[in-house]
């Protein structure tokens, strides 16, 4: 196992879970993961579709540690495939 999906577990990220992220937006996901799977899908998608309504969205579900930490992580992923 790697480390990042033994943090996901500890964190209550299950299997069942990651079945419905392909198509989340349908599924009853917590409205938490639903608001960071957008974020995910416009910055790594089309990072100028990041809307303040997007913003508004993300921010009203989670923290701003996790909203930081997020970008963060997409930052550092999406920055990866430039090159």
């Amino acid at each position: 196992m790697f480390m990042r999906q033994a943090v996901a577990r500890q964190s209550g990220f299950t299997e069942d879970m990651a079945a419905k992220v392909p198509n989340y937006e349908n599924e009853d996901l917590p409205a938490s993961i639903k608001a960071a799977l957008r974020l995910a899908d416009a910055w790594l998608g089309a990072p100028s579709t990041v809307s303040r309504a997007l913003i508004d969205d993300v921010r009203a579900h989670l923290t701003q540690a996790e909203v930081v930490d997020l970008i963060m992580e997409l930052w550092k992923n999406s920055r990866n495939k430039m090159y």
